[in-house]
C-alpha cells in the first residue's frame, strides 16, 4: 500500500448482551470457543454454527463475571440474537437484550493472519482510541482488498449456509476439547477424517470476477471441463487486475490455473494469508 500510515479497519457494531449466573455455561454450549475460563479483559473470536456445523456467524465475545457481550463480525446479528433467545430456558438463568453500538478498530497487516493482529472495542470517550491515532482508517476498497487477501469470510456467498468453519480457514476458532457445543459432533467427525471436500482460496484474473460465478478445470488431455468451485467475493484492484475469494473443491486445490466462464478467461489460485 502507498499510504504514509498503516491502515486500520474501522467498523461500528451493535452488541448482544447476556446476563445471569448461567451466562458462561449457556454460551459454552452455543459457540465454538472455550469461554468458561477466559478472564474479564479477554475478547475471544468464535463461531456460531448450525446443528450440522455450517457457519452462521463469526463472533467476538467478552465475558465479565456473569455477563457477556457478543459482537457479530460476520453474519446477521438479528439472526444471532433470535437464535440465542430461542434456546434460553428459565433454568439457564440468563437474560438477553440489545446493548450499545461499539466502535471496533483493527490493524490491517498484509503479513500476519488477521486473527493475530491487534484490535480494540472502543466505547465513546475511551482512552484506548488514542492508541490508533498514528493509523489511517482504510477506504472501503482498501479494506476489501485486505479482507480478500486475508480470506476473512464476511461476504454473503461465504456465509451461504453450506460451508463449515474448517473449509473457511477458521480452525483456530474451534475447540473440540471443551465439551459439547452446537455443531461439535459434525466437526469432530470432519477432524478425525482429516479431509475437507472444499476450501477457501484467493483468486486473481485479468477478467471480471463476479460472486456466484462457477470455476472449471480443463485437463489438457481430455476435452471436457470439470466443475472446480465458485467465486464468493471479488474486487477490481486496477484495470485488468481483479482479485477475489473462491471455494475450491479438494480435487483441484493443487491446481494453479482454473477457467472462469470461457476458455480464454484464466484464474490463478493462491492461498490466503489467514487460512489455518
Amino acid at each position: 500500500m502507498s499510504n504514509p500510515r498503516q491502515l486500520i479497519w474501522e467498523g461500528y457494531f451493535p452488541l448482544i448482551c447476556l446476563k445471569g449466573l448461567g451466562t458462561r455455561r449457556f454460551l459454552q454450549g452455543q459457540i465454538s470457543s472455550e469461554i468458561l475460563s477466559i478472564n474479564n479483559t479477554q475478547i475471544i473470536k468464535s463461531c456460531w454454527l448450525s446443528p450440522v456445523a455450517r457457519l452462521r456467524a463469526l463472533l467476538e465475545v467478552r465475558a465479565i463475571d456473569d455477563e457477556a457481550q457478543i459482537l457479530v463480525l460476520s453474519g446477521k446479528v438479528q439472526d444471532v440474537f433470535n437464535g440465542l433467545e430461542r434456546v434460553i430456558f428459565p433454568f439457564d438463568q440468563v437474560t438477553i437484550k440489545w446493548g450499545p453500538e461499539i466502535r471496533r478498530l483493527q490493524i490491517m497487516s498484509f503479513d500476519k493472519p488477521w486473527q493475530e493482529t491487534s484490535f480494540e472495542w472502543i466505547s465513546n470517550g475511551s482512552l484506548e482510541e488514542e492508541t490508533y491515532d498514528k493509523y489511517q482508517i482504510s477506504t472501503k476498497k482498501e479494506f476489501e482488498e485486505w479482507r480478500i487477501k486475508q480470506g476473512i469470510p464476511l461476504g454473503t456467498h461465504e456465509l451461504n449456509g453450506e460451508i463449515n468453519p474448517f473449509e473457511l480457514g477458521l480452525s483456530s476458532l474451534i475447540d473440540l476439547t471443551k465439551g459439547c457445543f452446537l455443531g461439535q459432533e459434525t466437526l469432530s467427525k470432519l477432524s478425525n477424517k482429516g479431509l475437507l471436500k472444499q476450501e477457501l482460496r484467493m483468486i486473481s484474473s485479468n477478467e471480471d470476477l463476479s460472486p456466484g460465478d462457477k470455476l472449471f478445470f480443463k485437463d489438457k488431455n481430455i476435452d471436457k471441463l470439470d466443475y472446480a468451485g465458485y467465486i464468493t467475493s471479488s474486487i477490481e484492484k486496477s484495470s485488468k487486475n481483479n482479485i477475489g475469494l473462491a471455494v475450491i473443491r479438494r480435487k483441484f486445490l493443487k491446481e494453479k490455473i482454473l477457467i472462469h466462464k470461457d476458455l480464454p478467461n484464466l484464474v490463478k489460485i493462491n492461498n490466503t494469508i489467514g487460512f489455518n
